[in-house]
């Protein structure tokens, strides 16, 4: 649409998604060698420190305060508009509305969300893209729960009839990764990209039968709840894991490679317990970026390796978060 000059809207119900159609279009834009579409094109908007948007260079220069700040010394009484060669705006006259509206996560966003950007004047066409097969808008009211309240528009239109077009080809997880969840959430009907398939996709990162690229690993150790009873942890599973990313580390740094690394646990409390030890030791690391979020907060995300910590080990064989089937696909299916 950038390219064919229509004016479009992309939104979403999370920060870290919103995040990656900014990085991935400011970056094809950048390195884009026709000279039809220019970063000045593309404005961000969002919370500037939950998006971390001074850690990466092209968000920086396309987020709506940078914007703001390069734009001040074209207004200033010394210089003025006229005489201000800024380079950052092409056509301040004859702006053409809104016409597309893309919605990602479609199906984690509630109705009355939608309606924020569907009243925008000027859009013609919307365009939902979500997974009903993985999270839902979180409603933490049970009555607002039982009378649809957290239910989309996605999902009201898919229940109406209206067809929906299946993206059938997955370009993320290598095969051994993506047969659990495509078997048992969606019927076998989604492929392996030819990219996920060579043989070269197989990426041992450290040595050992232990590390394939599906890999279980039972320790035993038993969840404690948090002060306050507020949630839940497991101390073993925070020292095996730190464990597995100070190898991660070094080998990273022994070939000079790069690396992702993403840490899923379901309750808060572990993620707490793993930043303390895991991202603050590994935060300036260059080649090797180690992220802490629950479930919820990897909705939209991929990394190269996913550690998931499921907390959960009891007598009574309660696992909590986990007996949510879409819950769980997300975890499954973060990584590359």
């Amino acid at each position: 649409m950038l390219i064919k000059g229509r004016r479009t809207l992309a939104c979403a119900p999370t920060n870290t998604a919103v995040l990656e159609i900014a990085v991935r279009i400011a970056k094809l834009v950048a390195e884009s060698s026709d000279g039809g579409v220019f970063l000045n094109d593309i404005v961000l908007f969002g919370n500037k420190k939950k998006m971390k948007i001074d850690d990466d260079y092209y968000l920086s220069k396309v987020y709506v305060n940078s914007r703001a700040e390069r734009l001040l010394p074209c207004f200033l009484p010394s210089k003025g508009w006229r005489h201000c060669v800024c380079g950052l705006l092409k056509k301040s006259e004859n702006m053409i509305p809104l016409e597309l509206l893309i919605i990602d996560e479609a199906a984690q966003l509630k109705e009355c969300e939608t309606l924020i950007p569907l009243q925008l004047p000027g859009i013609r066409h919307a365009v939902f893209i979500g997974d009903e097969y993985q999270l839902p808008a979180l409603v933490k009211s049970k009555i607002s729960d039982a009378a649809n309240f957290g239910r989309s528009v996605f999902e009201r239109l898919s229940s109406l009839g209206y067809s929906k077009h299946l993206l059938n080809i997955q370009y993320r997880m290598h095969s051994e990764i993506s047969k659990f969840p495509v078997g048992t959430f969606y019927d076998g009907k989604i492929s392996d990209g030819p990219n996920v398939s060579h043989k070269y996709y197989n990426k041992r990162f450290l040595a050992g039968k232990l590390f394939r690229p599906y890999s279980f690993i039972n320790v035993d150790g038993h969840e404690t709840c948090e002060k306050h009873g507020l949630s839940l942890k497991n101390s073993i599973e925070v020292a095996a894991i730190v464990l597995i990313v100070r190898r991660l580390f070094k080998e990273t740094v022994s070939t000079g490679s790069k690396l992702s690394v993403g840490v899923v646990p379901p309750y808060n409390a572990q993620v707490r317990a793993i930043q303390e030890k895991v991202e603050k030791a590994y935060s300036r690391s260059d080649g090797f970026l180690v992220k802490v979020k629950s479930v919820d907060g990897f909705q939209g995300a991929e990394e190269d390796i996913i550690i998931i910590s499921t907390v959960r080990s009891n007598g009574a064989g309660s696992v909590g978060f986990l007996s949510n089937l879409q819950r769980t696909n997300v975890a499954l299916t973060r990584a590359k």
